[in-house]
């Protein structure tokens, strides 16, 4: 599920086609390392 969406307490199953869309976009390999990325750099500042 997206972050944002988390965050203002939405649930993504109430709009099945942005749902498909965030899942869809999470599966792309740019994605991936880009969520790769921003973890690694979470990491090192906590």
């Amino acid at each position: 599920m997206d972050r944002a969406a988390r965050t203002q307490r939405q649930d993504l199953n109430d709009f099945p086609n942005l749902k498909r869309w965030f899942d869809s976009i999470a599966q792309r390999d740019a994605t991936r390392r880009a969520y790769d990325k921003g973890e690694a750099a979470v990491a090192r500042v906590a």
